[in-house]
């Protein structure tokens, strides 16, 4: 929006936003992890960056593939944990998820 970063700049950084993230919720409940591999020589330079290709917000994933014009530009594969969660992770991502009984994300209904 403010013309200091291109669409590619979001896209990766929303990828490496998203891997990380589930890579920290695995070491906090051991339900698995994701690798992903971005190619920029795929991504379009004409393309906004639009995060419903990366990402399935209604099973929490990221999508297998990600396509544009000029091909596959994003790869993503689950794996299962193999290791039991960090009890001290564990705590604190049970803390965090206390604090969210109550969320509504349409505060009308």
């Amino acid at each position: 929006m403010a013309g200091v970063h291109y669409p590619v700049d979001s896209a990766t950084g929303a990828m490496l936003g998203l891997t990380l993230a589930d890579f920290i919720y695995d070491l906090s409940t051991g339900n698995g992890w994701t690798t992903a591999k971005f190619n920029g020589h795929q991504y379009a330079g004409s393309s906004d960056f639009e995060w419903h290709k990366l990402y399935k917000a209604d099973d929490d994933t990221q999508k297998d593939q990600s396509i544009g014009p000029d091909g596959v530009w994003a790869t993503a594969t689950q794996h299962t944990s193999c290791s039991a969660p960090d009890p001290r992770l564990a705590w604190l991502w049970d803390k965090a998820q206390a604090e969210w009984v109550d969320f509504n994300p349409n505060p009308s209904v």
